[in-house]
């Protein structure tokens, strides 16, 4: 049995030298080619917010655990405050059920606290969402909508928006330049490529900081709280047809900051869905 004593636990460089070992354990534990180097580089060290933020997992100087947030900006009521988005959490297959992830994850919310951060945001599944809300004390604001739209509009919000992501030029270019996927404007909103035919992927409802080339969308899809647009016909798709939840959760990280109703929030494939 693997000794649990010998596990040294250190903070991410944000030298990309490292991406070789992270690619590595992240392959093995998603799957062969689930990443890249180019996208880690992108991900992890080309975001005009800032490199990576999290912690390693080290035994016998072969890493063994990963868990990796990136910096983020959301208007929160009138003011901007900076939080971290949660992306990828891996641990060996010979190291699981030794606590790492835990391990992992308070500690780099306890740096961030330290260094001001507000909040943690992410997108969690059915396996994962109990250990943040039991283990991390995340709060669960609202499982995913999921909508299927056909002969969309312009988009309408009935309700207040208190909190969403800040975007300037330089982070919607960024978050537009990822290498997974490719991006085109329909009707002022940002889509992505088209899969199964007519059916489009809506990333978000704003329109562009960026100019993008035009597209064409008969079916929608959009995944989000209060980011789905009007629409000739829109169907809601039920709890049981989603291959997975994807629970919106939030982590407060100050004193100034109380997590919103999900009536308050704007949440969209852009804020989460390149990750």
């Amino acid at each position: 049995m693997r000794d649990s004593s010998e596990i040294i636990y250190q903070r991410i460089s944000a030298d990309s030298k490292f991406i070789k070992r992270q690619l590595e354990l992240l392959n093995l534990v998603f799957g062969k080619n689930s990443f890249s180097s180019n996208f880690l580089n992108w991900l992890y060290h080309e975001n005009p917010n800032g490199n990576i933020f999290g912690f390693d997992a080290y035994y016998r100087e072969k890493l063994v655990g990963h868990y990796a947030t990136i910096p983020v900006y959301y208007f929160y009521g009138n003011r901007t405050i900076k939080g971290l988005l949660s992306l990828n959490t891996a641990t060996h297959p010979d190291f699981q059920g030794m606590g790492i992830f835990t391990r992992l994850a308070k500690f780099t919310y306890d740096v961030a606290q330290k260094e001001g951060y507000n909040f943690v945001i992410g997108v969690s599944n059915k396996n994962s969402t109990y250990a943040f809300i039991n283990k991390l004390d995340f709060k669960l604001v609202k499982p995913l909508d999921v909508y299927i739209n056909f002969f969309t509009r312009s988009h309408n919000t009935k309700v207040k928006i208190n909190f969403g992501g800040q975007r300037n030029f330089e982070f919607t270019k960024w978050r537009l330049s990822n290498p997974k996927s490719s991006y085109f404007d329909c009707k002022d909103m940002v889509v992505s490529k088209k899969y199964f035919g007519l059916l489009t992927i809506q990333v978000s409802k704003n329109s562009r900081v960026i100019e993008l080339d035009k597209c064409n969308c008969i079916i929608l899809l959009s995944v989000g709280i209060n980011n789905h647009p009007k629409s000739l016909f829109s169907f809601k798709l039920p709890e049981f047809l989603k291959p997975s939840p994807l629970n919106l959760i939030i982590r407060s990280l100050s004193t100034d900051f109380a997590i919103p109703n999900h009536n308050e929030i704007l949440f969209e494939n852009f804020d989460f869905d390149a990750f």
